[in-house]
């Protein structure tokens, strides 16, 4: 009797096990609703949150300190990203302010996010409601200096405030207690940085040195590692084992799927058209940049998924034309932008058709960084704003790498704020 209910509940687990598995799989390949697109089930474990900044400066007060390494910058957002959210969604309707206003704000105590370029703020907020929508930013302040934060949003000498619900007590000891390079900005430092935005963070003491080598992550012929290129297959909604490639004239394989063509060339590139109908369609989510701009940051996560020394991907401009909308993004590497010898920062783009992906283009590869010169001499602010040529553009100081004769050398350089477009490199 007792084996005979011993292996009555072992056919029953068996079946509900059966069961669990078949519905599972019923369900994430759409079996009654329709197939699944790509984005759509990379995104089950990604919603689209505020997008992170190139740098963030925060102001205790009485000193600035500037996150703008990787090791520093992304555990500090990863923490004030929930907050950011908050903050966003309890915005009051936004009263417009002077840059003289912008300066005097961002000298007291708060947390400026520089995103490096000046998008819609739909892109930057990502799915977090806000009455801030249709502005568009370049750097985000939240300020601590009244009993409820305020958020200031700036781009082209433009800026905006807005009250929040939430208080200053209750943010500053997590937002504030985080240490980085001492800076200023640049207003304070009068005609010396005409040429930059009043809120660049100037180092107060800067080295540079150092260099940087890019390795593809193929071999000559756009060939990768079987896991690396199922990852990249499964990415742009290709079967991770298809058969169907061939190689072309130019040193690069061509993958062929219903959805599209996806070349690999030798250098490292990586190219996606997309066929009438695709999958891959951007995450139904607030505001149309927001969710272009998100299914390219999930496509580019599972590009380097499990790399070490893999640059950051960081968007530089969302243009929008009619229903066409292209996403641009900068390589970065502990802070420095990858700047190439035509001044070209542009290391993946993006175009949709409304909410389908039509073209892709993007450069992968990981980065070997040698040690700084111990004999590199330390400067001053004044000595390094001294060695940049002034011209018409204004834009942020940034550490930079900078390409020439196939090198690439740490440097400082004025990276152009650009709307609609990525910029050049600027004064070196």
């Amino acid at each position: 009797m007792k084996n005979k209910v011993q292996n009555t509940a072992i056919v029953v687990l068996t079946v509900t096990a059966i069961l669990l598995f078949v519905w599972t799989a019923v369900q994430r390949t759409g079996f009654f609703g329709g197939a699944a697109t790509t984005a759509e089930l990379v995104g089950e474990s990604r919603q689209a949150g505020p997008l992170m900044p190139v740098c963030a400066v925060i102001n205790n007060g009485e000193t600035c300190s500037l996150l703008s390494e990787t090791r520093l910058l992304t555990p500090y957002f990863d923490a004030l990203r929930p907050v950011l959210v908050e903050l966003l969604g309890s915005a009051a309707d936004p009263t417009a302010v002077t840059e003289a206003q912008w300066c005097d704000a961002i000298g007291q105590k708060g947390v400026l996010l520089d995103y490096g370029a000046v998008l819609p703020i739909a892109a930057v907020r990502g799915n977090a409601e806000s009455q801030l929508t249709g502005l568009s930013v370049d750097s985000l302040l939240i300020s601590l200096t009244e009993e409820l934060a305020k958020v200031y949003v700036y781009a082209d000498g433009v800026c905006y405030v807005s009250t929040t619900a939430l208080k200053t007590g209750d943010l500053e000891t997590s937002l504030l207690g985080n240490e980085g390079r001492a800076v200023c900005y640049a207003y304070t430092l009068g005609d010396m940085a005409a040429s930059l935005t009043p809120h660049s963070a100037v180092p107060l003491e800067v080295r540079t040195g150092g260099s940087l080598m890019r390795t593809p992550l193929c071999d000559a012929y756009g060939s990768y590692e079987r896991e690396r290129q199922a990852l990249l297959l499964e990415a742009f909604g290709f079967d991770s084992y298809t058969t169907r490639s061939y190689a072309d004239a130019s040193s690069g394989r061509v993958f062929l799927a219903e959805n599209g063509t996806l070349r690999a060339g030798g250098d490292g590139s990586l190219t996606y058209v997309a066929t009438e109908g695709s999958v891959i369609t951007a995450r139904t989510i607030s505001g149309d940049s927001a969710m272009c701009v998100n299914t390219a940051s999930v496509i580019l996560s599972e590009c380097i998924s499990g790399l070490t020394n893999a640059p950051r991907y960081v968007l530089s401009a969302v243009e929008t034309d009619g229903d066409r909308t292209t996403a641009s993004f900068d390589a970065w590497y502990d802070g420095a932008v990858l700047v190439a010898e035509n001044g070209s920062r542009i290391a993946a783009r993006f175009v949709f058709d409304g909410e389908q992906l039509v073209q892709a283009e993007i450069s992968l590869f990981t980065v070997t960084v040698s040690e700084a010169d111990v004999a590199v001499p330390t400067l001053s602010p004044q000595v390094l704003l001294a060695g940049l040529r002034g011209d018409e553009t204004v834009g942020r100081l940034s550490r930079a790498w900078l390409a020439c004769d196939g090198k690439w050398s740490a440097t400082y350089c004025v990276l152009p704020n650009v709307r609609g477009g990525n910029g050049a490199g600027g004064n070196g």
